[in-house]
């Protein structure tokens, strides 16, 4: 026995097929309209019946044999076809003796024949899913089968390929649209797909639909009745007006990131709850695989990005610049006058040292020697400004100020000149050379200043320009340290003053203290 059932509400309607031909969409078989299912030695098939407007699972036909699960729409109406298998092995059924015969009345006839009915509704439900969901256990099946391809996929752009491709196989969509928003913050279809044969989605149209149910934070399920547009057809050879559709937004938390766009262009009310609810599942779990890529991204980028900057700066520096550029204000706030203390340390007689060594041994030692000075820096809550030629630049108190940054930067010089000790011990006399280094303290303008195409952490001012002026001032060996660091650290360290001197670029003469330090002990952290 072969059968139709409504799939345009939920009522469920079946209708026996119980003889040939079986009329739907006519009152009768004199009416030139709808489609005419018949038998033949091969099986059971449709045809038109003179409506032009015949679809079999999505595609316009003429005539075709019927296979139990093909979909059937015309008139406005859709119909599942299922036929059981005695039928389809071409047996045919034997008369009854109590049935009636054939040459009944008009009005008896039209009880057999299945009426064209507009059954559209805003939630319409679907008896009997489909081939695939009868076969494989309703939506459980493709759920499972979605929940192993979202661990398996490589990247997300696969994911949403497949995604769509997972949902035409168990809902009745014609065409489909995954949309994401772009940099732009408008939605872009980042894939889109339609059964073989069929026009493409007209884009815009999806756009507004989805971004109504994004709008309204809601999942949208409508048909002809809710879909707003114009009543003509569609001009165009390559549109066709949207007879139901289903909108999923793609959440993740309280963000919206895209959202699943469905639609059929044959038949009205085609998307029910149970399609709603399938989408939503998986919408869910493309959200959180796109999360989990967004912070694998984010732990990449960071990664890099903590690598560059602990070549500067200390492990907590580094972790404060992080959280600041994470902020999702940039770096510009980040522009302020601070008072910090600057430390310049300068290789003596440079020039002669490079005259001894050939480029590569000198370029090796260099690294060396920085790696030292750095960890020096480093270990005492200093930031590494910058390298210049063979001086090295330190802040301390910016971008992070520990309260005591002069006394700290007067501590690293100290441990600087003692590890210069070892490590010229442990150097060829060719290779040996020696520092000195110059402090200040005063307020700079500090932050993260540049060009649009290159940026930096660095400070600027006279306070700068001083400690630099004292480093070239500097004896081999030597620490000097201008006013105001002496001030702050007078009563911890011992000092002579070296009196008034006029510095380069200085209107005032500038009072000088060096540092007196032991190379064997002294003030020490540790």
């Amino acid at each position: 026995m072969a059968r139709l059932k409504s799939i345009a509400d939920r009522s469920a309607i079946v209708w026996e097929i119980d003889q040939y031909p079986f009329f739907i969409g006519s009152r009768g078989k004199s009416s030139a309209s709808g489609a005419v299912i018949g038998r033949d030695e091969k099986g059971a098939f449709i045809s038109d019946n003179g409506s032009g407007e015949l679809f079999v699972n999505h595609r316009k036909i003429e005539r075709k044999e019927l296979v139990s699960g093909d979909v059937i729409a015309v008139g406005g109406g859709s119909y599942l076809f299922e036929e059981d298998e005695a039928d389809v092995s071409g047996e045919t059924p034997a008369s009854d003796p109590a049935a009636p015969d054939k040459a009944e009345s008009k009005d008896e006839m039209e009880l057999k024949v299945l009426f064209t009915m507009d059954m559209a509704r805003p939630l319409p439900g679907l008896d009997a899913r489909s081939v695939i969901a009868k076969a494989r256990g309703s939506n459980s099946y493709a759920i499972l089968q979605f929940a192993r391809l979202v661990a398996a996929v490589d990247s997300v752009s696969e994911l949403l390929a497949q995604t769509l491709n997972l949902i035409f196989e168990v809902v009745h969509a014609e065409r489909g649209v995954i949309f994401l928003y772009g940099e732009t913050g408008r939605l872009e279809p980042s894939v889109v797909k339609r059964i073989k044969g069929g026009k493409p989605p007209d884009v815009d149209t999806a756009r507004a639909v989805t971004g109504k149910a994004i709008k309204d934070r809601s999942t949208l399920v409508c048909s002809d009745a809710c879909l707003e547009g114009p009543e003509e057809e569609p001009s165009g050879p390559e549109t066709a007006r949207v007879r139901s559709a289903l909108v999923v937004p793609i959440w993740d938390e309280e963000e919206v990131l895209g959202a699943i766009y469905l639609d059929n262009t044959i038949v009205g009310g085609l998307f029910h709850e149970d399609d709603m609810d399938l989408i939503n599942v998986m919408a869910n779990l493309v959200a959180l695989r796109i999360r989990q890529e967004k912070a694998r991204d984010r732990a990449r980028k960071e990664e890099l990005l903590r690598s560059a900057l602990e070549r500067f700066h200390s492990p907590d520096v580094a972790g404060l610049i992080l959280r600041q550029s994470d902020s999702g204000r940039g770096f510009k706030d980040f522009v302020k006058e601070r008072e910090v203390t600057v430390l310049f340390s300068d290789v003596s007689s440079f020039t002669g040292l490079l005259e001894r060594l050939d480029a590569s041994e000198a370029a090796g030692l260099l690294t060396e020697y920085f790696d030292v000075m750095t960890d020096v820096v480093f270990k005492y809550k200093g930031t590494v400004d910058k390298f210049i030629g063979d001086a090295v630049m330190a802040t301390f108190g910016a971008p992070i100020s520990h309260g005591n940054d002069a006394e700290l930067a007067v501590f690293a010089a100290i441990e600087m000149m003692r590890n210069m000790e070892w490590f010229k011990a442990s150097r060829p006399e060719r290779q040996k050379f020696d520092i000195r280094i110059g402090i200040n303290t005063g307020v700079v303008i500090a932050g993260y200043l540049g060009s649009g195409k290159r940026i930096e952490y660095t400070v600027l001012g006279d306070p700068v320009n001083v400690a630099s002026r004292l480093q070239t001032l500097a004896e081999p060996g030597q620490i000097l340290v201008g006013e105001s660091t002496y001030a702050k650290v007078s009563g911890m360290f011992e000092f002579e003053d070296r009196g008034e001197t006029l510095l380069k670029g200085k209107k005032k003469k500038t009072r000088v203290y060096e540092v007196r330090y032991s190379l064997a002990g002294g003030p020490s952290l540790a």
